[in-house]
């Protein structure tokens, strides 16, 4: 008998487990579809930028210059 009590509140742990892991996975997808919704809306605010260099740019090459 005792034995046959402790096979049950093994599989009853187990399933109580089961259960978390569930639970944690789908609070970890609700937290990932926030995440991809935030993204998304930064994204999609985000000021477009260009960068260019002015010709006097110390940055830009001298011997390129001079070629063009």
């Amino acid at each position: 008998m005792k034995d046959e009590e402790r096979l049950v509140r093994a599989l009853n742990e187990l399933a109580d487990i089961a259960k978390r892991k569930e639970a944690e996975r789908e609070k970890e997808r609700e937290l990932e579809k926030v995440r991809a919704e935030r993204r998304k809306r930064f994204y999609e605010n985000a000021p477009l930028f260009s960068f260019s260099l002015p010709k006097n740019s110390s940055l830009l090459n001298k011997e390129e210059e001079e070629d063009v």
